[in-house]
């Protein structure tokens, strides 16, 4: 890997990064009373949902792939190795990458 595409993806990694929870935040949101609670705390966050869709483990669940999903795609975008930079699909063929010796 090129120094110029280490930097570019070591610099969109730390931007990713700065939106993840700290843990505080993380504890509270564990130990929130119910689900406005939940809400207040993920508001102005790549996760927020409204209460009454927080009540919905499949509207949560939904929303947490929806996520993953592209963050995963982002990786496979910036990825510097063409055997890995490729969207994630559900029907995708798992990768496989073989090691020199």
């Amino acid at each position: 890997m090129s120094e110029r595409t280490y930097s570019q993806v070591n610099t969109g990694i730390s931007v990713r990064e700065a939106s993840f929870f700290e843990p505080a935040q993380f504890d509270a949101l564990l130990n929130s009373s119910d689900a406005e609670a939940r809400a207040n705390l993920l508001q102005g966050t790549a996760y927020a949902l409204e209460a009454d869709q927080l009540r919905q483990v499949q509207v949560v669940e939904q929303a947490l792939m929806k996520h993953l999903l592209a963050e995963y795609d982002w990786a496979y975008q910036v990825a510097p190795n063409p055997a890995v930079s490729r969207p994630l699909s559900p029907s995708s063929t798992p990768i496989t990458i073989s090691r020199s010796s």
